[in-house]
C-alpha cells in the first residue's frame, strides 16, 4: 500500500476519493435519522436505503455513458453536481418535506453508479497494472476504517447542528474530491463515437463478462453470495435480540468489532491477493463470510464477537480481490460498462436478499437463515476455489479468446 502512496498523482486522487466515502459516511445513516425523526415511521426511515440503493438497475446506462467521456473532467463535474443535489436539503422543515430527502437519495445513487466505474477507468489510465491491487487496499482501508467512527460521528453532527450541516459536510467533501481530481495530469484519448445499436453498447459488458473466464466465475460466484449477503442487514437485529438477549443499542459493539475486523483486514488485503491471486483470494474471503455466519448460527457472546472480526477481516478481501481483477481484465473502452454490469449483478440479488431476509425472519427462526447464508458463501467460495488458476501469480495472463 506504501507504495502505491508514495506516488504523487495517486495521493491526489486518494485524497480526493477519501474526502467523498468521509462525507457519504456522515450522511448515509443521517438521511434515515432524520426521516425516522419527521416522521415517527420505521418504515418510511428503511425507505431511504432503498431509494439510495434503486438507482444501480441504471447502472448498465451509466456505463454506457462513462465508455463515452473521458474520466478526469467527467469525474470533476459529477462531485461538482453531487454537492449541488445535496442542497435542496436545506428545505427540509417536517414530514411534508420528507420527499426532498428521498429526492436527494435518488440523486445521490445515480451519482454513486455514474463515479464508480469512472473511477476504476481512471485509475486504469493513472496506475500500472501492478498497483492496482494496492490502490484497492488503500480505498477499502479507508471505508472499512470509517465504519468505526462515521455514522457515529453523523449522528452527532445531527444532533448538534441538524441534517443540513451534515449534508453540507457531504457537500465540501464532493468539492475537495473534484479539486482533488482537478490537480491530476492524465492524458485520454478522445473516445470514439457510438457505431453500434444503443442496446448493443449498453450489454457490452455483460458480453465481455460472459466471455472472460476469471471475470465470469469471479461474477457467478459473487451473484451467489450476494443472495445471501443482503439478509445481514436484518438477521443482524435477530441475533442481538434473540440469540444474544441484549439490548438494541449492543448491536453497535457487533458492528464495531466487525469494523476493527474490516480495518485490518484492508490493510493486508493487497498483500494477500498478490500472493494467492484474486480468485483464490476471494474464496478465501467468503470462506471466512461462511465461518462467520455458521458461528452465529449458534450464539454465544465470544462467539459471536469473535466471528465479527472473522467477517469484518474477510469483506475487505473479497472487495479488493474483485475490484483489481474487474480493473486489470477490463480492456480501457470498456472499464465502465464492465465495471457497471458488474456493480448490477452483485446489488441485485443483494436487494432481494434484503427483502427476503426482512420477510423471512418474522415466520423463520433466524439461525436457519444464518445456516443457509453460510451454506451460500460455501458454494460461492468452492466455486471461485475451482477456478483460481485463472488467476494464479505465477500463471500466464488469460485472454478472451483463451477463456
Amino acid at each position: 500500500m506504501l507504495t502505491v502512496l508514495k506516488r504523487p498523482d495517486y495521493r491526489l486522487l486518494f485524497i480526493g476519493t477519501s474526502a467523498s466515502i468521509i462525507g457519504d459516511t456522515l450522511l448515509f445513516l443521517t438521511l434515515g435519522i432524520w426521516v425516522k425523526d419527521l416522521t415517527g415511521s420505521d418504515g418510511a426511515a428503511g425507505l431511504t436505503m432503498f431509494f439510495l440503493g434503486a438507482p444501480i438497475l441504471l447502472a448498465p446506462l451509466a456505463g454506457m455513458l462513462v465508455d463515452r467521456v473521458k474520466f478526469r473532467p467527467f469525474l470533476i463535474w459529477a462531485n461538482i453536481g453531487n454537492a449541488v443535489v445535496l442542497l435542496p436539503l436545506a428545505f427540509v422543515s417536517g414530514p411534508d418535506t420528507v420527499w426532498l430527502i428521498y429526492l436527494v437519495a435518488v440523486l445521490l445513487g445515480l451519482g454513486s453508479i455514474l463515479d464508480s466505474p469512472a473511477l476504476n477507468g481512471l485509475l486504469k489510465l493513472l496506475l500500472p497494472e501492478d498497483l492496482f491491487v494496492e490502490a484497492n487496499g488503500a480505498t477499502q482501508t479507508v471505508k472499512q476504517g470509517l465504519r468505526l467512527v462515521g455514522p457515529i460521528a453523523g449522528a452527532g453532527i445531527y444532533l448538534a447542528l441538524g441534517g443540513f450541516a451534515v449534508a453540507l459536510i457531504d457537500a465540501a467533501s464532493f468539492l475537495v474530491a473534484a479539486g482533488a481530481i482537478a490537480l491530476l495530469k492524465v492524458r485520454q484519448s478522445t473516445r470514439e463515437p457510438r457505431r453500434s445499436h444503443w442496446i448493443t453498447e449498453m450489454t457490452a459488458g455483460f458480453r465481455f463478462i460472459a466471455a472472460e473466464g476469471a471475470l465470469r466465475r469471479a461474477i457467478t460466484g459473487l451473484f451467489i453470495a450476494a443472495a445471501g449477503l443482503g439478509a445481514i442487514e436484518v438477521i443482524g437485529f435477530a441475533l442481538n435480540d434473540k440469540g444474544l438477549g441484549m439490548e438494541p443499542a449492543f448491536i453497535s459493539v457487533i458492528v464495531t468489532v466487525m469494523g476493527v475486523g474490516g480495518l485490518t483486514g484492508g490493510v493486508f488485503a493487497a498483500r494477500f491477493v498478490k500472493k494467492v491471486g484474486e480468485l483464490a483470494a476471494e474464496a478465501v474471503g467468503l470462506f471466512g463470510l461462511a465461518v462467520t455466519f455458521a458461528v452465529w448460527a449458534v450464539p454465544t457472546l465470544p462467539g459471536v464477537l469473535a466471528a465479527a472480526v472473522l467477517g469484518g477481516l474477510a469483506i475487505p478481501v473479497v472487495m479488493v480481490a474483485d475490484n483489481t481483477l474487474i480493473q486489470k481484465r477490463s480492456p480501457h473502452e470498456l472499464i465502465g460498462r464492465v465495471s457497471a454490469a458488474c456493480d448490477l449483478c452483485y446489488a441485485v440479488p443483494q436487494l432481494a436478499s434484503l427483502a427476503t431476509g426482512a420477510l423471512l425472519v418474522t415466520i423463520v427462526d433466524y439461525r436457519i437463515i444464518l445456516v443457509v447464508m453460510a451454506v451460500l458463501m460455501t458454494i460461492a467460495g468452492a466455486y471461485m476455489f475451482g477456478g483460481r488458476k485463472l488467476t494464479s501469480p505465477a500463471a500466464p495472463k488469460v485472454t478472451v479468446a483463451e477463456a
